[in-house]
């Protein structure tokens, strides 16, 4: 799990980069409306923003390495036409390591977009509360699963049960509970 710890650091790396290249980036505009080359400044601004807002930071939990997975899950949606709504409480002091959560979330929302990118009408709801108790709730649409004695006995992904085993195993090792439920094409985790 370091490449994934590693691929986020990297994604939060690029975005101060991009920040600090904004201001250069806005004189070559100003530039160019100067000398009256107004087709290019507007192309050159369309591009800037389609840049801007693939790379913005959507999400801002205090944490930093989860901040960067959660923004690169939301463009992933966006990207697949995936609504995704967060509700997330102050992440910079939590009961368990920041790997330990990145696997948590990354295999959670992995297994929300496949199943999610499957229906009619994809829509994926992550709720992390910090409070007296550390609470993940991720809701997504999904074609019929079924579930038995709080596993998953039949879904359109074998790979689910490898990335659940690895979620059971953090919360096992913390006494907490994962409880997974289906009903009316939605799956929550």
């Amino acid at each position: 799990k370091n490449s994934e710890l590693n691929y986020i650091k990297e994604l939060y790396s690029s975005q101060r980069k991009m920040t600090h290249d904004y201001k250069n980036k806005l004189t070559t505009v100003k530039a160019l409306i100067n000398e009256g080359n107004t087709d290019k400044a507007r192309e050159y601004t369309d591009t800037l923003l389609d840049s801007v807002i693939y790379h913005s930071k959507i999400i801002s939990t205090n944490n930093d390495i989860v901040d960067a997975l959660l923004n690169s899950k939301y463009y992933l949606c966006h990207s697949r036409n995936i609504v995704i709504q967060f509700k997330v409480d102050n992440l910079s002091n939590i009961p368990f390591t920041n790997d330990e959560l990145i696997v948590i979330l990354s295999n959670a929302l992995d297994n929300a977009i496949e199943a999610a990118s499957k229906c009619d009408n994809p829509f994926i709801k992550l709720k992390i509360e910090n409070n007296k108790l550390f609470v993940i709730s991720i809701i997504n649409s999904s074609k019929e699963v079924i579930i038995k004695a709080n596993r998953i006995i039949k879904s359109h992904s074998p790979e689910h049960d490898y990335g659940l085993g690895n979620i059971k195993n953090i919360v096992d090792k913390y006494q907490g509970n994962l409880a997974l439920d289906y009903r009316d094409g939605c799956f929550q985790l």
